[in-house]
């Protein structure tokens, strides 16, 4: 049986070792994060002037340190190439509150892993079950990226996902209006964040500031 392709949104993102262009593209993926309605965003990184060093160094970019702490977020690598990296960026405590539901946990625990070693452990599980998935991604990658429930087991047991007439980020499944009802506003977000951008000179002071506010909020 054919492999179904994943259809995880994962943005490829070119680097050329630019912080400012780096931080910019993160910090617009990153909108809805910021404003809590997804916890994580998977980015493929290419392009780095450090990307030589890659495999040793376990890098995106040579301001790897810088963008995550100006971005506020975790960071995995899940995989990488000779040329890209594979990046999950995630809100610690929002992606908790995810993968630690009755029904996430029952999920995840039918499919090897084991909620009870915390976070870290999950993420270990899902880091090892990249690199052994031939073919795209492993799909329970969807609820750690704050995918509708019902949507990530619709693609897992290969249901018939719901004709919406118009392109998803994700494959929808059973009552499509709260999937499509997050997407519009997980687009406007990253929408209203780039008209924002384009009118900050310096990116890095508007990301802290950005991320000085979360902090404030929560």
């Amino acid at each position: 049986m054919a492999q179904r392709k994943n259809h995880t949104e994962h943005p490829h993102l070119w680097c050329a070792g630019e912080k400012d262009a780096l931080l910019r593209r993160l910090l617009i993926e990153a909108a809805p994060i910021l404003r809590n309605l997804k916890p994580a965003m998977l980015v493929r990184i290419s392009g780095c002037g450090c990307r030589e060093r890659m495999r040793q160094d376990h890098l995106f970019c040579r301001h790897q340190n810088e963008v995550v702490a100006t971005l506020g977020l975790q960071h995995r690598i899940l995989c990488q190439s000779e040329t890209s990296v594979l990046v999950f960026f995630y809100a610690p405590v929002l992606l908790v509150q995810t993968v630690t539901t009755p029904e996430s946990i029952a999920l995840l625990t039918s499919l090897g892993y084991s909620p009870n070693q915390g976070l870290e452990g999950l993420l270990t599980t899902l880091e090892h079950r990249f690199h052994n998935y031939r073919h795209g991604f492993p799909h329970e990658v969807g609820l750690f990226l704050g995918y509708p429930f019902k949507d990530v087991v619709g693609f897992i047991r290969g249901q018939t996902p719901i004709n919406t007439q118009r392109p998803t980020a994700w494959k929808v499944f059973d009552t499509p209006e709260p999937s499509l009802t997050l997407m519009a506003h997980i687009r406007n977000a990253r929408e209203q964040l780039r008209e924002q951008l384009n009118h900050e000179p310096d990116a890095e002071r508007f990301c802290l500031h950005l991320v000085q506010q979360r902090e404030r909020a929560s």
